[in-house]
């Protein structure tokens, strides 16, 4: 079906590429129990954060080159590559905003892969021309670059902890297992294998398993912080 019949299907197929990306931004948000980013700076951090994350890896595709196949190595190439440019900019606002709890980075992370995913949906949807492709784009997104990013750098948060972002914190064993996770998560998204829907679902319900725990983890913090206020309350 041509998506782009008339105005109303192209708003239409518009709006389902960013409707999700933009609902995942809004939870991140809302579980950011701390409230110390504003809506308005979340908002500016998944509009320019997804840019300059895609900008980051298209000059990193050009650098390193690509397998244009969709085999392990290729799928896997571009798993690495677009976790990393996406990190990359994240590395950027968690020394610049200076986050230091888990939540913060969820959310900062959340948001720069909202955008991503949000300018890369609007771009196969034109491609495709397809409401097929756009509702495709949409359900994937529950799972894919918003939770892949919102895991690096909420891990790189957790390893970094007060401290002054530094290179041999982002080479940290720590933080890597949870980059590795996103970059494995992406690999097997874009790997070519048979029963893709049923890989989809798996792979976007083990995208949120990772994430539930570093909520748990966020949570256990927040308790943490609550105790060392309540001890200094009562002395």
């Amino acid at each position: 079906m041509d998506a782009f019949g008339n105005p109303m299907q192209l708003a239409f197929c518009s709006i389902l590429g960013i409707a999700v990306p933009v609902t995942l931004l809004i939870f991140f948000f809302e579980i950011n129990v701390f409230k110390n980013i504003s809506l308005y700076l979340a908002v500016k951090v998944c509009l320019i954060g997804g840019l300059f994350s895609l900008i980051v890896t298209m000059i990193i595709y050009a650098i390193l080159g690509t397998n244009p196949q969709f085999d392990l190595i290729g799928a896997f190439t571009i798993g690495f590559i677009e976790e990393l440019g996406k990190l990359l900019v994240g590395c950027y606002f968690v020394s610049k905003l200076r986050l230091t709890h888990v939540f913060n980075g969820m959310l900062v992370g959340g948001a720069i892969g909202a955008g991503f995913a949000a300018f890369e949906n609007l771009q196969y949807i034109a491609q495709f021309n397809s409401v097929g492709e756009a509702v495709i784009r949409a359900v994937s997104s529950l799972g894919t670059h918003s939770i892949w990013c919102a895991i690096s750098v909420a891990g790189l948060v957790l390893v970094n902890g007060n401290r002054k972002l530094a290179f041999d914190n982002v080479m940290n064993i720590s933080f890597l297992r949870f980059f590795l996770c996103a970059v494995v998560l992406h690999g097997l998204w874009d790997w070519d294998l048979p029963m893709s829907d049923l890989k989809m679902v798996l792979l976007i319900c083990a995208g949120w398993l990772v994430l539930f725990v570093l909520i748990h983890t966020g949570l256990r913090e927040v308790k943490f912080i609550q105790n060392q206020l309540n001890e200094k309350a009562t002395n």
